[in-house]
């Protein structure tokens, strides 16, 4: 069960670093730094 949870977590801040890199610098939201 732990496994998923952290399989999980794992993706979902792989997939945030990927939406920021792949928007603008000066489109990014000061909140998500």
């Amino acid at each position: 069960m732990k496994k998923i949870v952290f399989a999980l977590a794992l993706s979902l801040v792989t997939l945030v670093g990927v939406a920021q890199n792949a928007l603008p610098k000066s489109k990014a939201p000061e909140g998500a730094r």
